[in-house]
């Protein structure tokens, strides 16, 4: 891993002194942040009215989601999918694609 021209520590993201673009990154980041708030709250709407819409009709209750949830097989499959979400979450960091570091051609230091 290169070390930063700036820092003596080591940069994950290349992206260490960046100059005029910051606020541009930074917005852009933000942008990314509320989309996914936004699909996060619509998941968790759509979640909530199925649990409604199955109680409503009978299929399903309080006692009967709180079993299902200390059953066996869904304590594995969200373990496995605990430690999917997990490593796709951090590959990036962990394991960064094998390409060239372009930043320098973003900088301002010219």
């Amino acid at each position: 891993m290169k070390k930063t021209a700036h820092t003596n520590t080591h940069s994950l993201s290349g992206l260490e002194g960046l100059g005029q673009a910051d606020a541009l990154e930074s917005s852009r980041i933000m942008g990314v942040l509320l989309s996914l708030a936004g699909e996060v709250f619509v998941l968790k709407a759509e979640v909530k009215r199925l649990q409604y819409a199955l109680k409503k009709s009978n299929h399903l209750n309080e006692a009967e989601l709180l079993e299902v949830e200390q059953s066996k097989d869904f304590g594995e499959w969200f373990k496995q999918e605990q430690q999917v979400f997990g490593e796709t979450l951090m590959r990036p960091f962990v394991s960064p694609d094998d390409v060239d570091n372009v930043s320098h051609l973003m900088r301002n230091d010219k």
